[in-house]
């Protein structure tokens, strides 16, 4: 049986926490579904986890998600379980206009990524970063449910 080689995927901090904690629409359902089934390599780094953690941690994400620290602190442990961490200390040759996302288009050039997925239109109109493509999570879903991805 001939597969196809799973693509590696940076995906922003929001959503990350979007498709775990809030995953009432099909599309965070369906992303939530592609990491949980490993349909993708999800590359994260020590300063995503940091923004992850901080995030998931803030007093509206506890109220609306009705998580426990134990909760959270397992969500964080089965992201890095499921994830290649790569250091996140490259240096860019092109920045964000947004220089927190940064850190998103560092970890995709540290370990290749074939996609950034993100809501960030500072990241979108960069449309691509040293060979990594910059999706909306539109377009990830509509790839990974016509097979293209």
């Amino acid at each position: 049986m001939n597969t196809k080689p799973r693509i590696k995927v940076v995906f922003d901090t929001n959503i990350l926490v979007r498709t775990t904690f809030q995953k009432r629409s099909p599309l965070s359902a369906r992303i939530y579904e592609a990491i949980e089934q490993q349909e993708c390599i999800v590359v994260t780094s020590p300063p995503i986890l940091e923004e992850v953690r901080d995030v998931i941690n803030r007093g509206y994400i506890i109220e609306y998600s009705h998580t426990t620290p134990e909760m959270r602190t397992t969500y964080l442990n089965h992201l890095i379980e499921l994830s290649i961490l790569t250091p996140g200390t490259k240096q860019l040759h092109t920045s964000s206009r947004d220089k927190k996302d940064n850190m998103f288009l560092v970890c995709a050039s540290e370990a290749n990524a074939q996609y950034i997925v993100t809501s960030d239109r500072d990241l979108l109109t960069m449309k691509v970063y040293d060979g990594t493509t910059i999706i909306p999570p539109h377009e990830f879903v509509s790839l990974l449910e016509t097979g293209n991805l």
